[in-house]
């Protein structure tokens, strides 16, 4: 199975859609646990939700849960030099490159960091995204 973490009007398709609001296929807010088995999900897709995060500590803990041995996370989020890692009052953090090495994700193999580039239409401004892909450890 596959997880659409914080999934907003973005649902997709063969993943189960999670979200605070009501827009997903289920309904709860991810800062008070996921309301999974252990090791459920194959696959986990997190765009624009960490940098909403209060406790990451305690969602990596539970993604860690919930995700297989193998399983692979996909995080995208704004770059903290971007307009849009602080353009939203909800931003409890922003990320770099160097947010996903080290100690940040104990458990896991961060396997790729690649920015992306977007200009904004209306005010042709730039942002810059983060993606991660990130896989937790096998043992």
């Amino acid at each position: 199975m596959n997880l659409n973490l914080g999934c907003g009007p973005d649902k997709k398709e063969g993943f189960i859609n999670y979200d605070i609001r009501p827009v997903g296929d289920v309904r709860g807010d991810c800062e008070q646990g996921l309301a999974f088995a252990d090791e459920t999900f194959s696959h986990v897709y997190a765009s624009h939700i960490v940098e909403h995060i209060r406790d990451l500590r305690a969602l990596k803990k539970e993604l860690w849960r919930v995700m297989k041995p193998g399983a692979s996370l996909v995080v995208i989020t704004p770059y903290y030099l971007s307009p849009d890692a602080w353009g939203d009052d909800d931003h409890c953090r922003a990320f770099s490159e160097q947010s996903f090495f080290g100690d940040f994700w104990p458990g896991f193999i961060v396997e790729k960091v690649a920015s992306q580039h977007r200009i904004k239409v209306a005010n042709k401004q730039k942002v810059k995204w983060l993606y991660a892909l990130i896989r937790k450890r096998d043992a």
